[in-house]
Parts: C-alpha cells; structure tokens; sequence
C-alpha cells in the first residue's frame, strides 16, 4: 500500500478552458526524478490539470528531490505525489495513480505519460476535444516524436501487432486515419475516459513491464475503439529508467520482460500462436549466439524455460 502527500498550490490566474480541470495526469518515477520533474512541468504549463506522481520505491533520493521541488513550486495546479512501498511494476505504479484519480469525482479523463516524456502546451486540450467528441473510444494515443531529434516520428498514435512475432510495428503514417487503425495504443502517453475505466478496469499487473498497454487494448477490443489526435506531440527520450546495453540491445532487465511478456500475452489472448513465437525466440537464441552475446542467449532461454515450466501452472495466465 502507498501512502498520499498533497500539496496544494493555487492556479496563478493565467486563462484557460475551465474544463481542463477534469484531468488528471499519472506520471510513474523510479530512480528518475530529473526526467519526473521535466515532465511534470511540461504538463502544468497547461493550466487546470491534477498531476499525480506515483514513486515506485526509488532508490536514489527521488522522493526528497520531488517533495523538495513541490516545496519550491508557486502558480502551479494541484499536484499530488504517492510513494508505493515496493516496485509495483508499470501496471502497478500507474494503477496507483489511476485509482487515486477515480476516488475524485471532478476528474473525468486520465492522462498515462511516460516520465521520460515532455508534453506540448497544447496537447491536453486536442485530447480532451478528441474525446468528448468520439465517446466510442476509450484509448487515445499521440503524435511522439523523439525528444533528441524534433519533428521526427517515434510512433503516430500506436502500433499493429505482429502475432507471429510476438512484436509491436509502430505506426509512422501522420495521415492515418484517427479511429480504428491500431492494435493498441504507444504506452507513453495514452488519454482514457473514466468510463472506459469503470467498464474494462485498470491495467493488468502481472506483466510488471511492458506488454501491459496490449493487453488493455486486447480486453477492450470488443466494446471500444481505439484513436489517435495528430495534433497533441509529446517527446520521448525512451526507455530512460530502463536503458539499453553497449551491445546496441535492451538492457538485460528490459529484455527478459520483454521476452517473458511476449509468451505470456501470447499465452493469455492468442495461444493458437505460442508455438509460433517460442519458434521465433529460438531463433532469436541463434542470432545473439552469432553476436557471441551469451547473455541474452541465457536471457531468452531462461524466459523460454520459466514460461515451459511454470505458466502452465499460473493462474494469471490460464
């Protein structure tokens, strides 16, 4: 369980949509409160909107670093930080987030967004449009760009999956259509209504990291669309409290959940293709072997052994 500070700081009386006031805005923190804090600036520079800062038991003093700077913060909406005792995973830390939001009755959207990201000033408002005006879609995503490389297209809204492969293939089409042309929604940044929560539910957490935003659009695809607003950039560095390694691939961290994630999902939502992906982590084994990085080649084949041996017997997972 996590525990709630408030600090409560009056608007600064600059004009704004009044509505705006019925976001809130989740930004998870682990060991990097630097990026936290950029991204919490970059929001509230759209006045109106609640940001909740859920920390998932930093390590490196982000908890004092982020109470320290609402300390300081003047002109700013109001701003709540949550501190979870343990690492919750993705799902767990943003759950927190989104489940404070719920128990208030003002708020009617909610914001995911990636630590690592910083937000357009004008981004909230062209989601909030976008929403009240296409109430069928529950998960709106954005135009990300790379934060080092501006104008440059991370993803355009969200992805196709690749059930074979287990993989997601980014959408970099600005002219796609806005409703109905993903699988799921980029994890960044993604905008749902409180009724699309109180119908499908929070996040599944037994994912821990990644594969969690598939999961909730796969749960969602029978009953709501999903969307995108060209208009409303955000800017990911990507991956910042994960990291990748000198050999040019995900971190070990990020690369065993990675791989776990992609025979769970499997597993859960599309089992006529697990065989199909084991055949191509396999694959996957021989081409690190080639690479001579026997690492990951012990990383994909724990993953394989653990997902042999033990989700059978999950309940999670059957």
């Amino acid at each position: 369980m996590g525990f709630a500070m408030t600090l409560s700081v009056e608007a600064d009386g600059r004009s704004a949509p009044a509505d705006l006031g019925c976001i809130g805005a989740v930004i998870l923190n682990w060991n990097g409160f630097a990026d936290t804090l950029d991204c919490a600036e970059s929001i509230l520079r759209t006045p109106g909107i609640h940001v909740c800062i859920v920390d998932n038991a930093s390590t490196d003093g982000s908890v004092a670093a982020i109470e320290a700077w609402l300390g300081t913060t003047t002109g700013r909406p109001r701003v709540t930080l949550i501190c979870n005792g343990r690492n919750a995973g993705f799902a767990g830390g943003m759950n927190c987030g989104l489940k404070h939001l719920l128990a208030m009755p003002h708020i009617g959207y909610m914001w995911l967004v990636n630590n690592d990201t910083v937000v357009d000033e004008m981004a909230a408002p062209q989601l909030l449009e976008a929403t009240r005006k296409w109430p069928e879609v529950g998960i709106w995503g954005c135009r990300v760009e790379w934060f080092d490389k501006p104008g440059e297209i991370q993803v355009a809204g969200g992805c196709t999956y690749d059930r074979a492969r287990a993989r997601g293939i980014p959408n970099r089409d600005l002219a796609a259509p806005m409703i109905g042309c993903f699988d799921y929604i980029a994890g960044c940044a993604m905008f749902v209504p409180r009724a699309f929560l109180e119908d499908v539910g929070v996040m599944e957490e037994g994912y821990f990291l990644y594969f969690e935003e598939i999961d909730w659009a796969a749960r969602a695809r029978a009953r709501w669309q999903l969307g995108w607003v060209p208009g409303a950039i955000i800017r990911h560095k990507e991956g910042a409290s994960i990291g990748s390694n000198s050999c040019g691939r995900p971190s070990d961290l990020s690369l065993f959940y990675i791989t776990r994630n992609r025979l769970l999902f499997t597993r859960k939502r599309l089992r006529s293709y697990l065989w199909r992906v084991r055949a191509r982590l396999l694959f996957e084994v021989l081409v690190y072997a080639r690479r001579r990085d026997a690492k990951a080649v012990r990383i994909i084949l724990n993953a394989l052994w653990q997902d042999a041996v033990h989700a059978e017997n999950s309940g999670l997972w059957n």
